[in-house]
């Protein structure tokens, strides 16, 4: 009846405007996982600065550790040199000196005396060179097994971030895979409801033929049979009926662009209604006949 006609496409619009729902939800989880993505993403980015600020620092560390080695041979090759140079040329010195005054006494006691002292004095240099020498390579020593400490923390860190990056790469896959899906899920949802449109689209130009044909067969009965005035008015109820049936297919068509979800349920719905279809039509029959028997 028309009644039931109503009720179903009021059914089928509340199921719509929940498909419609469900779509708004599946763009918003849609949205949401493309905002977590990009912080994500930045966090990588972060994460990937950092990492490589520690490898400059870990570069710039073990630099230092090979300066100051660097430094520390070059120190104790250079004393080393000036030892033995002074050593060389003092002996050259003392030699001369002993063969200008082999003959003279005193003179060579002078010498030998003035030689003492310089090689007490150069004795007491050289131990200060070798103790300032000894503290420098103690400092550079201590230097390096900072910077080897540094080095270790350095590379602690730089595994600790990448143990992170990794998490946060895996977690980013994760959430791809589940944005993959969800959007795989959403074209299937709208290739059922574009069949479903149009499967909707049949059905209801069906009807309305029907309804059409219904209301030709009516008027040509009437017209042949020059029906009472009761006739004519349940005819023109009839073609009332007819024009509230089209402007609400026409608004349940016009509504039904927008909407993108609830298939299985409105697929029920139109199996029911096709049901309630096939039912109209017999009860429109019967109609026919109690017609046809009045005007007989």
């Amino acid at each position: 009846s028309h009644a039931d006609a109503e009720r179903e496409a009021a059914e089928l619009k509340a199921a719509l405007r929940r498909a419609e729902g469900l779509q708004r939800l599946s763009d918003e989880n849609a949205r949401k996982c493309s905002e977590q993505l990009n912080r994500e993403r930045e966090v990588l980015a972060r994460l990937a600065a950092e990492n490589l600020l520690f490898v400059k620092k870990l570069e710039q560390a073990e630099s230092e550790r090979d300066r100051a080695e660097a430094v520390r041979v070059e120190l104790q090759t250079r004393w080393r040199a000036q030892t033995e140079e002074w050593f060389v040329k003092a002996t050259d010195e003392l030699q001369k000196q002993l063969l200008v005054d082999w003959g003279a006494a005193g003179s060579l006691q002078a010498e030998l005396a003035s030689a003492q002292e310089a090689h007490a004095s150069v004795s007491a240099e050289l131990s200060r060179v070798k103790l300032a020498g000894q503290e420098r390579e103690e400092s550079l020593q201590a230097d390096a097994l900072r910077a080897e400490a540094e080095s270790v923390e350095l590379k602690s860190r730089l595994s600790s971030a990448q143990e992170a990056v990794g998490a946060a790469q895996a977690e980013v896959h994760q959430r791809v895979q589940a944005e993959a899906m969800a959007q795989a899920q959403t074209k299937v949802l709208q290739t059922q409801l574009e069949e479903l449109r149009s499967s909707e689209g049949a059905v209801r130009t069906a009807c309305e033929e029907a309804a059409e044909r219904e209301l030709q067969r009516r008027r040509q009965e009437l017209v042949e049979q020059q029906a009472t005035a009761q006739l004519r008015a349940e005819l023109s109820k009839a073609q009332e009926e007819a024009k509230v049936a089209r402007a609400v297919a026409e608004a349940v068509r016009g509504e039904a662009v927008a909407e993108h979800a609830a298939l299985l349920e409105a697929q029920a719905k139109l199996g029911i209604l096709t049901e309630q279809l096939t039912t109209l039509t017999s009860e429109k029959q019967v109609l026919v006949h109690q017609l046809t028997a009045i005007v007989g």
